[in-house]
């Protein structure tokens, strides 16, 4: 066991650079999940990640042409935190007051084990009772997906279900983060709709979307912001009552710098330097560094507490 802290840990990302400019690679992005020790070494690094006004996706590095490094925080754990913050505190707002619900879920996951069919969606009691699989991506994209909106809003507005009345504003949470996740992931050069790499001949379209979403999360509220008397005043009452600046806001915040670091990322290497000819976000993940790490675990048959044999055996393969 050894403790890393966070100037360590900024320090060896700083060596890292230094010894990939020197290998002449060119790197445009850091990526990492938004855990506080990423944070806290990307602060020290020059980032501003924690004030939803102050925002600042470029390092103090810069790589092997001279340009800013970016920040780039994983999608894939994003839309776990987003889920995760609806699913655990059940409501939220929208900045003219619709409520974002999540027992819109739990009802969609009863209608459809009782009627036996499916609205088009894969909603299952693993969706609604989450906890024990939270780092399940599939879990969180299935849930926030223009599927289950449409399900919720056909049961509310043509089968007039008394249950789903008023699901509008949950409806567009999920359509609204399920945009965000399909172009920040985008994985196929020549799809299309939201989930299209990032060119310069879609650009008022993808742009558009970004402006949208990024409209969206900063009118995101704790409390009804249209009738604070609504609900119960909190213990301890704050002046900004919004999900970008409360405890669960990291989440949020990191759809915000991705779109900020993608838009500056296209515009140096795609519209400046035509380095690249699109942006496909999914190769600025981290799931191929996971991957390749699951693969070398996979060696020992995933094994998360191996013997000391088995801890000799892969040591002498290595």
């Amino acid at each position: 066991m050894f403790l890393i802290y966070f100037s360590d840990l900024s320090n060896l990302l700083s060596v890292a650079v230094d010894h990939l400019n020197d290998s002449t690679v060119v790197l445009t992005n850091l990526c990492c999940d938004n855990a506080p020790s990423n944070t806290a070494a990307l602060h020290l690094l020059g980032a501003a990640l924690l004030d939803s006004e102050k925002l600042k996706v470029k390092l103090d590095k810069v790589n092997a042409v001279g340009e800013p490094i970016f920040v780039v925080l994983d999608t894939s754990h994003l839309i776990k935190l987003v889920r995760n913050t609806l699913g655990d505190l059940h409501l939220l707002f929208t900045e003219d007051g619709r409520r974002i619900e999540w027992k819109y879920v739990r009802e969609l996951e009863k209608l459809q084990s009782e009627e036996g069919l499916h609205l088009g969606n894969k909603i299952t009691k693993e969706h609604v009772a989450f906890s024990k699989k939270k780092m399940k991506v599939s879990l969180a994209v299935q849930v926030l997906s223009a599927s289950v909106a449409d399900a919720n809003e056909f049961c509310d507005t043509d089968l007039n279900l008394e249950k789903f009345s008023g699901s509008d504003g949950t409806c567009e949470y999920f359509r609204t983060f399920n945009v965000a996740f399909d172009l920040l992931d985008s994985k196929v050069p020549f799809s299309k709709g939201t989930k299209m790499p990032l060119r310069e001949d879609n650009k008022d379209l993808w742009t558009k979307y970004f402006h949208q979403i990024e409209r969206f999360i900063r009118g995101l509220y704790h409390t009804n912001p249209i009738n604070p008397a609504e609900e119960p005043p909190a213990k301890r009452p704050k002046k900004d009552l919004r999900v970008v600046a409360g405890l669960r806001k990291k989440g949020f915040l990191g759809f915000l710098i991705n779109i900020l670091s993608y838009l500056a990322i296209f515009e140096l290497y795609v519209e400046q330097k035509q380095f690249l000819k699109y942006i496909l976000g999914h190769k600025l993940s981290q799931d191929h560094l996971e991957i390749m790490f699951g693969t070398i675990r996979s060696s020992l048959g995933l094994n998360n507490n191996p013997t000391v044999t088995q801890a000799g055996v892969y040591d002498s393969e290595t």
